[in-house]
């Protein structure tokens, strides 16, 4: 699925963007907070946060996912799935 993912990069975003983004009653990414807090721990200088989302072809035949990759030396190490249908 990794290598899929790199194609799916949208936009590269800091930590605190993407927690504003993903507020849920004041908590970052609400229920998911401990995956985030995780996937923020692996976080390393030089890395880089990125939103991803599948084609829309996958969201249309109810295969679709979003969320967070971290990537180093850009290739995607590490993601965080904060939607599936």
């Amino acid at each position: 699925m990794k290598s899929m993912l790199q194609q799916w990069l949208q936009r590269k975003a800091t930590i605190e963007e993407l927690e504003a983004e993903h507020l849920v009653n004041g908590i970052p990414f609400g229920f998911c907070n401990s995956e985030w807090n995780d996937l923020k721990s692996k976080i390393q200088a030089g890395d880089e946060l990125w939103t991803f989302s599948s084609p829309p072809e996958d969201w249309d035949r109810l295969m679709g996912m979003e969320g967070i990759a971290l990537v180093r030396g850009g290739v995607i190490v590490e993601s965080f799935i904060t939607a599936l249908n």
